[in-house]
């Protein structure tokens, strides 16, 4: 096998059956996190589709992940699902990976609640939310309000941690790292003044 270019291959289903969320962004990660290659999933990288909830995609990494001569994590952000971890392998003689057979699943309502030292709720902050990797990245999502109970929702969790990033009105921002979610529980976040 090559150490400039290694071939993945993937087989990604939902778990209800759904068409799957086309495109999809795969993140493949080495050097514990330090070497990464983020690929777009579309149409044209599949290569056999058994039903419109189920496809085999096939894609390439670059040198910068080849040179390692196996994959050590990746994990799949597809809209509508819950993030999806998995661990790489090592290239069969013809330089390709086949990782295991992938079900996105829709995951759950993720909850916490941001109150101040008094256990007020906190109503007018804006969260930003990303979901940590097995590699230790994220992607932050774009702000929202919390509601009137100073309640941020989290749509499509999974056990993964997230990161957290609050911004009150004073403009002071805060970072959470590591929040890990729990279905039908509503966390609790003190915000102290600063």
């Amino acid at each position: 096998p090559s150490l400039n270019k290694m071939g993945i291959e993937i087989t990604i289903r939902t778990e209800d059956g759904k068409p799957l969320p086309l495109p999809l962004d795969v993140y493949c990660w080495n050097g514990g996190g330090s070497f990464g290659q983020g690929v777009r999933l579309s149409k044209g990288g599949i290569i056999e589709q058994s039903s419109p909830d189920k496809a085999t995609f096939r894609f390439t990494l670059g040198q910068s992940l080849a040179r390692f001569g196996h994959l050590e994590n990746y994990y799949i952000d597809a809209k509508g699902y819950a993030q999806y971890d998995g661990t790489g392998g090592i290239p069969d003689t013809n330089g390709v990976i086949h990782l295991a057979p992938v079900v996105l699943s829709k995951g759950f309502v993720g909850k916490v609640q941001f109150i101040d030292p008094e256990g007020n709720p906190v109503p007018e902050l804006k969260v930003a939310a990303g979901c940590i990797s097995g590699s230790g990245s994220y992607s932050i999502k774009p702000r929202r309000r919390v509601d009137a109970k100073g309640i941020f929702a989290i749509t499509n969790c999974s056990n993964h941690p997230f990161h957290l990033e609050i911004y009150p009105p004073d403009g002071f921002a805060y970072e959470i790292g590591n929040m890990v979610f729990k279905p039908h529980h509503i966390m609790k976040w003190t915000l102290k003044p600063a």
